[in-house]
């Protein structure tokens, strides 16, 4: 009894294997504190943003109108730049004329059919139906609709007449915008590097992947990068809207307009960058055929894809950086001479396939680049899909 309790009683490896979990655990827990800190800091701006909005609001409506119960200015502001946030001037223009018909509607029907819950249901609805009648959207609809309830609901304590009322939110609305680009605006890059960072990390590690798979021959190492791969698109629909309102930032805010060039040669790179993205998804797929098929797959085609990788994930650094991507241009020109000289060594469909993939590819990561116009680009691929077949130079 006691050799057999002996036997079941490992206590190396017990320990060991509680140390591995708090390890995990210990990993996951700074993690998520990384991320509350990152958040925190990322909406400290915004805090500040909406206090001073709300706060100016008040005052301009409250000290200086003399309006007791300033309600929707301080809201409206708010509202406005949580729209603002999104960078879509037209959006937050719809904002404020949904607010400015709820206001209009809810307080003349108000005073024509007192306050209850078939009046706000009523409310509501004309309130709805006029905003679609002057052709608003679904912001102007909302806002239209909470903004008649808000006013009915605050109607006990509200005396003023209709204008003060509509004059006050066109305040609120006015005091956020200005708070949003005069006098606190957002920093537009910081939304743009954190959209780019995870479009560029997905590319460069999944061609990183296909690269180890190809060497390693292991189609579902090969198959999880492709699957992975699928959700850069959302990434790039991110990256889109974070352009869409650096773009709006830089033209407005003064205080943002030196990072007008950084804005401006990421959104000139957006079209090329989303096509290496669709690129990259095609040399994935035919590197896990040409695995599950036995193609040959020489050496240097694994190489190609790794430089490619790595030309992906540098152009990142130096567009954001401000560097002119030559770093990013020699290593995608290095893809496509190890892509070439593996063909030359003889590949399947699948890897010609991938072949010319890194030569479609490489070209669009030097076009995003931005540092050669489209002809010399495709000028230098074919130098460099030629340059195995020279003799060395000396």
């Amino acid at each position: 009894m006691t050799s057999a309790w002996h036997g079941s009683h490992r206590s190396p490896a017990g320990p060991g294997r509680v140390g591995r979990s708090l390890d995990r655990v210990r990993e996951r827990l700074g993690d998520a504190l990384r991320r509350r800190v990152q958040d925190l800091r990322d909406t400290s701006l915004i805090a500040v943003q909406a206090a001073v909005a709300a706060g100016l609001a008040w005052l301009f409506t409250h000290d200086l109108m003399g309006n007791p119960v300033p309600v929707f200015a301080p809201v409206t502001a708010i509202s406005t730049l949580a729209v603002s946030l999104n960078g879509r001037v037209r959006r937050t223009f719809e904002l404020l004329i949904g607010i400015a018909i709820g206001v209009a509607v809810g307080d003349l029907l108000v005073q024509g059919i007192g306050v209850g819950s078939a009046q706000i249901a009523l409310i509501v609805a004309l309130a709805i139906l006029f905003a679609t009648l002057l052709g608003g959207g679904v912001a102007v609809l909302t806002q239209a609709a909470s903004t008649a309830v808000l006013l009915v609901a605050f109607q006990p304590q509200m005396t003023d007449p209709v204008v003060p009322r509509f004059m006050e939110a066109l305040i609120g609305g006015g005091t956020g915008l200005v708070v949003a680009t005069l006098l606190i605006p957002l920093n537009p890059m910081r939304a743009v590097d954190r959209a780019a960072k995870a479009v560029f990390e997905a590319v460069t590690g999944e061609l990183l992947e296909s690269a180890a798979a190809m060497a390693d021959r292991d189609p579902v190492r090969a198959g999880a990068a492709l699957d992975r791969l699928s959700r850069v698109r959302g990434y790039l629909s991110d990256l889109e809207d974070a352009l869409r309102s650096g773009r709006e930032t830089v033209r407005f805010a003064p205080l943002r307009w030196r990072q007008r060039r950084a804005i401006l040669r990421y959104s000139a790179s957006l079209p090329y960058i989303d096509k290496t993205v669709h690129d990259t998804g095609t040399l994935v797929r035919r590197t896990v055929a040409a695995i599950e098929e036995g193609e040959r797959l020489p050496e240097g085609l694994a190489v190609a894809v790794r430089h490619l990788g790595d030309a992906a994930g540098l152009l990142r650094e130096e567009l954001r950086e401000g560097l002119k991507p030559e770093g990013a241009r020699e290593l995608a020109l290095l893809a496509v001479t190890a892509a070439s000289e593996a063909y030359a060594e003889g590949v399947g469909f699948s890897g010609s396939v991938i072949v010319a993939q890194v030569g479609v590819a490489a070209t669009d990561v030097l076009l995003a680049a931005g540092t050669t116009p489209e002809d010399e680009t495709k000028r230098l691929i074919r130098h460099a899909a030629a340059r195995d077949q020279r003799p060395e130079q000396p």
